[in-house]
């Protein structure tokens, strides 16, 4: 057993470091057109997450290891430097799947999201760049366009309107107002040159580099709240020049998780990553084939919502007084909410066209590995008989959440949970289409 790393030199803010964390296990098959690019970058940050480094194998790292390596990167990707594709400075811990793990997390830590990019494999990033630019060939102009005009408009009444915002009750209430306070000015920063970036920009969007892309977004970050993984730790065995086995525990009293790494281009990562990239790529080109029919069935209500909220934004604008300002935010805030879910909920429709059938919801009372929740989906492909059926599996708190859609037949599904989960307590609640597994 390796010596285990420590990360007690990098936490510039006390957050939980669980979500990011457990995100690296979570299992997603999003048919959705409008989610193409998250899902794509989603991937890019979870693989960055977990994998990167360099192809020689060096001695394990030990807890002195971290303050290096924090410096390394800080020296190495200083904002100065954002625009050079600059490397890694050699640590004494470079080399090996643990090291990278912890210099991805420093990454992390410090916003450099261009530098967890570059820990990807050369032809990873070489399809994530395809990807996007796809999108852009195949997204509507009109709509994307008109969507940022409205972000845009947002993020100048942040501004201008910041103590109007501030003084109202509802937000002094909320339990979040406090840490994102200090923040705001840069928040609609953020809001407001994303609306005029490249990405924002269709015919610039298809040109772009992705990484540069992440250098901007980068930038954005300075003095904002970043995840703190201080309390990580991980060591390594099984460790073999192209595979290791990684266990880390996001404290010291929690459980340990154990990620099976390979060695992909000189890179480390995943080894169930490195072995469904493909098949997300496959996925995400399929639903970008299909995406300007589905966006034209939902763009006429889409831009009618648009138009919406666009007049809300104005006259939040032009209020004189505070009470003037509160009566107009809050059917503001509600509309957005509700319209937002609104569209969602189209272009899910959109996305499942002419497929019929329900989602069925599957809540088992352990997090499953992410070994576990490949063999799950597998059973249930099996039985289904249909390699598209759209899932999503997210292991928190003690349980793994799952869904499936379209199911055509609901007892086969729960047959087949029954078979999967051999002597586990299943029941399933007709109501609700959800299957409640309990295991000993």
């Amino acid at each position: 057993m390796h010596g285990a790393i420590r990360f007690d030199a990098i936490r510039p803010l006390k957050m939980t470091p669980h979500p990011v964390l457990r995100s690296t296990t979570s299992m997603h098959r999003n048919q959705n057109g409008w989610s193409v690019t998250l899902h794509a970058a989603t991937a890019v940050l979870v693989i960055a997450m977990t994998g990167c480094g360099s192809a020689k194998p060096v001695p394990a790292p030990t807890s002195t290891t971290t303050k290096a390596t924090a410096a390394a990167l800080d020296s190495a990707t200083s904002t100065s430097n954002l625009p050079a594709a600059k490397p890694l400075v050699a640590t004494a811990s470079e080399g090996t799947a643990a090291a990278t793990f912890e210099q991805t997390l420093v990454a992390f830590q410090q916003g450099r999201l261009d530098t967890a990019f570059d820990f990807l494999p050369p032809s990873f990033q070489a399809d994530i760049n395809d990807i996007v630019h796809e999108f852009a060939d195949k997204m509507d102009a009109e709509l994307w366009s008109k969507s940022f005009a409205t972000v845009a408009k947002l993020g100048q009444l942040l501004k201008a309107r910041k103590v109007s915002f501030q003084n109202l009750d509802m937000l002094k209430r909320a339990a979040q107002f406090k840490s994102i306070e200090p923040h705001w000015d840069g928040i609609a920063t953020i809001i407001t040159d994303a609306a005029t970036s490249e990405v924002a920009n269709l015919s610039q969007l298809k040109q772009s580099d992705v990484r540069r892309l992440l250098v901007s977004a980068s930038q954005l970050t300075t003095g904002m709240p970043l995840p703190s993984f201080g309390d990580v730790q991980v060591s390594a065995r099984n460790v073999n020049d192209d595979s290791t086995t990684l266990s880390y525990r996001e404290s010291k009293d929690s459980p340990a998780n154990d990620v099976e790494f390979v060695r992909i281009e000189g890179k480390w990562l995943p080894k169930t990553i490195a072995t469904s990239w493909a098949g997300w790529m496959a996925e995400a080109r399929k639903t970008l084939s299909e995406l300007p029919d589905r966006v034209s069935s939902v763009k006429p209500q889409l831009l009618t919502k648009l138009d919406t909220i666009d007049g809300m934004l104005d006259q939040v604008k032009g209020t004189k007084t505070p009470e003037e300002f509160s009566q107009a935010i809050l059917p503001l805030f509600f509309t957005i909410m509700l319209e937002g879910q609104m569209a969602q909920q189209s272009l899910r429709d959109a996305s499942i066209g002419t497929r019929k059938g329900n989602a069925v919801h599957c809540n088992i009372n352990r997090e499953l590995s992410d070994a576990e929740q490949t063999q799950l989906k597998d059973a249930i492909i099996a039985a289904t008989g249909n390699s598209n059926v759209d899932y999503e599996m997210i292991p928190n708190e003690g349980k793994t959440r799952c869904r499936f859609t379209p199911i055509h037949d609901i007892d086969t599904v729960v047959v087949a949970v029954t078979a999967h989960f051999d002597g586990a307590t299943v029941r399933f609640d007709n109501a609700t289409k959800s299957i409640e597994v309990e295991l000993k």
